[in-house]
């Protein structure tokens, strides 16, 4: 039998805001095929492997500051402007990766992978960033650090703080809503709050209404049995996610009242609207049947409904 092809990939980018994403900046799944100086087609390197291409990389930002990477993202070839940087993971030998040029944040962890696991990770990455972008207006509100350490953490002796995580998990599954008013219906009938981590959840649903007929109060009574909130994770397809958070104790998130403005507007005009959803952790309840360390939980629909087919 033949040997498995390998290729250099790029396995994950250390970046927390998904929003600020661009066509310009490396993706998982991106497969490097080389990398150059200029923007010169006959003057590309190719990569042959990830320790190569590594050792390439240090010899290159000597001389440099930055690059052009040319990569292959599903049936297109990209040529990305980026910069050399040490890979801070490495301890025992000093590696080096890139980073897009526009953003110091957004750094590609490299790897040898096969084409079927390259190509796994470029369907994930699409689900990711093929929805509206642009997303909401975000704004910062307080979020008590000092308090939730004292309240949290196992041991007070500990260095370790548990926050909580604020950046998109590609491998969590959301469960798509489309709601739909009725003749003579002036709301949906959810009640949405704020909670104070910037997550959208909904905390009731009337009966009888679009929200109702679409599971949404069912899925929030399973929530509620095992001690999780529904989080709103997008709003017409674009996030409701907090984006990130800062020293001084502020976590930017969904301005609240646009939220409700886009309702508002899709009430006025009849319209239908589709919500993602997915289980979260509820900090003020515990359940005895479900550990808090789970982590992010999966919704699943009610038995029996069936997904939106929008065109």
């Amino acid at each position: 039998m033949g040997s498995v092809q390998t290729m250099v990939c790029v396995k994950q980018v250390k970046q927390e805001v998904q929003e600020e994403w661009d066509e310009s900046m490396p993706l998982p799944g991106d497969i490097i095929e080389g990398f150059s100086e200029e923007d010169a087609e006959g003057l590309f390197m190719p990569a042959k492997g990830r320790s190569e291409f590594s050792s390439q990389l240090g010899k290159i930002s000597r001389q440099v500051e930055t690059i052009w990477v040319k990569v292959r993202r599903g049936d297109s070839t990209l040529k990305l402007q980026a910069c050399v940087v040490p890979e801070r993971c490495s301890k025992l030998h000093r590696r080096f990766t890139f980073r897009a040029a526009s953003d110091e944040r957004h750094v590609a962890v490299l790897g040898d992978l096969t084409l079927e696991q390259c190509t796994e990770l470029q369907d994930m990455s699409r689900k990711v960033v093929n929805v509206d972008c642009r997303g909401f207006n975000k704004k910062g509100v307080i979020y008590d650090w000092k308090m939730k350490v004292g309240t949290y953490l196992p041991d007070n002796r500990s260095t370790i703080v548990q926050g909580i995580r604020l950046w998109f998990l590609p491998g969590i599954a959301e469960v798509s809503i489309e709601l739909t008013l009725e003749p003579g219906e002036t709301r949906f009938g959810m009640d949405i709050k704020r909670t104070e981590e910037g997550f959208s959840c909904i905390y009731s649903v009337t009966k009888g209404s679009a929200a109702e007929r679409a599971g949404l109060g069912r899925l929030r009574e399973e929530a509620n049995a095992t001690g999780h909130l529904v989080v709103i994770s997008r709003l017409e397809g674009k996030s409701l996610i907090p984006s990130n958070a800062c020293s001084e104790g502020l976590i930017y998130c969904c301005d609240h009242m646009e939220i409700k403005d886009t309702l508002t507007s899709a009430m006025d005009g009849m319209d239908s609207i589709v919500l993602h959803i997915m289980a979260w952790p509820n900090p003020n309840q515990t359940s005895p049947r479900v550990p808090q360390a789970i982590g992010a939980a999966i919704l699943r629909p009610p038995n029996g409904y069936c997904p939106p087919q929008r065109s």
